[in-house]
């Protein structure tokens, strides 16, 4: 290396050794120039441990599109729709109701008025297409409430092997009550929650919880068995803890426009399938789902914030500890940079609706493990220096290539 000399003409205050540089790391002739003029001018890209530099090149959660898809033909199969529930009661009804009147008019036959007779034709056209109206309606709503009961019963069947026969029935009986699945009748008032029988078997309690939430979408929590309570889930006779029961909610459905009441809705507070948050018009516990990695994986692009503030920022909107992000490394303050980050469980999309100041995040992917400090093979420096002098620019090539090399 090459021993720092004075500089020429700015006195010994001035030289690298007052500030403890004691050598250069090449024997090329130097320059001086400006760094960090401007944020931009200095640009950072994590290298990961597969030795791609990361860019931010998407904003789009376009991984939540097939996740999404598959939770809303879910929700299908597990609902039966209104209309289907009443079509084949309604169509039953027509057809009975236009057998009497053939059979009238078979036996009474009496001469109808002169005037009558295009009105008589008109109507015995539409009688005899209605038959044939009702009969594929009425096989439509079959086949998708078929389906439905098809998939509650595969539900209830895995209940019985969880809480018995007794507290299957129980469940029965209260999905079928309308409001519970299904919209109520307008006027018709919500039914209660449904207490389950009491136990002290926490694991019990913790797989009741998980089945209401995959199977139904039903909010449920834990609490005190009413003082009426009479029946027991699973116990465990070497356990001295109290008895708890679970209660299931019905669904909450939001309210259907032009039925808000109080002055037209105005200071009212929204429900989360009403704002949107969710994006799947479900409530209770939106559980992680199944098959998809617990670690979201997204680039983030920062500016003038090093990386604990940026942090920061994240979990304060979130609401979420600082300690459920990883990252492999800190980034500088003073330029603009990008790395990977993880977060434990937190789906892309409510991600990519954050309205940050200074940062941005994209490319989103989920993965199965956390990232920790050191998971990466380096960084990618981008210089911009400004106001060069004392140097040409086959000057400041050579100094580049002496110290890339």
């Amino acid at each position: 290396p090459a021993q720092v000399a004075a500089c020429p003409g700015l006195g010994e205050d001035t030289a690298e050794v007052s500030v403890g540089i004691e050598c250069f790391a090449n024997s090329a002739a130097g320059f001086r120039a400006i760094l960090k003029e401007r944020y931009t001018d200095f640009v950072v890209n994590e290298i990961d441990l597969a030795g791609e530099v990361v860019h931010l090149t998407s904003l789009v959660p376009v991984v939540d599109n097939d996740i999404n898809e598959k939770e809303r033909l879910q929700r299908q199969r597990l609902v039966v729709p209104a209309s289907a529930a009443a079509g084949p009661t309604v169509a039953a009804v027509s057809v009975e109701e236009a057998e009497p009147q053939r059979s009238n008019a078979s036996i009474e036959e009496r001469p109808a008025p002169a005037g009558a007779v295009e009105e008589e034709a008109v109507h015995c056209e539409v009688e005899a297409d209605a038959p044939e109206v009702h009969a594929s309606i009425d096989a439509e709503a079959t086949a998708e409430a078929s389906a439905a009961v098809h998939v509650r019963e595969s539900a209830l069947a895995e209940f019985t092997r969880l809480a018995g026969p007794a507290e299957t029935e129980r469940l029965s009986t209260f999905l079928a009550l309308p409001g519970v699945l299904t919209r109520a009748p307008e006027g018709c008032k919500p039914p209660q929650p449904l207490f389950l029988g009491s136990s002290n078997d926490k694991a019990y309690r913790t797989s009741l919880h998980t089945f209401f939430s995959i199977n139904f979408q039903l909010l449920t929590d834990t609490v005190s068995p009413p003082d009426e309570d009479e029946s027991r889930g699973s116990t465990k006779e070497d356990l001295k803890r109290p008895k708890l029961c679970i209660r299931v909610h019905p669904k909450k459905h939001p309210k259907l426009k032009g039925h808000n009441s109080g002055g037209g809705g105005q200071g009212q507070k929204r429900s989360r399938e009403e704002n949107g948050e969710t994006g799947t018009g479900w409530g209770g516990h939106q559980r992680w789902p199944s098959g998809v990695p617990n670690h979201l994986e997204f680039t983030l692009c920062k500016e003038n914030k090093d990386t604990g503030d940026a942090i920061g920022i994240l979990s304060r909107i979130l609401h979420l500890k600082p300690k459920a992000f990883g990252f492999a490394g800190t980034k500088d303050k003073r330029g603009v940079t990008s790395q990977r980050i993880t977060l434990y469980k937190v789906r892309a999309t409510r991600l990519a609706k954050l309205t940050l100041h200074g940062m941005k995040v994209g490319n989103f992917q989920y993965v199965d493990r956390h990232l920790g400090l050191g998971d990466l093979k380096g960084n990618l420096f981008t210089l911009t220096m400004r106001g060069i002098e004392a140097g040409s620019e086959e000057t400041v090539a050579r100094a580049v290539d002496a110290l890339t090399a």
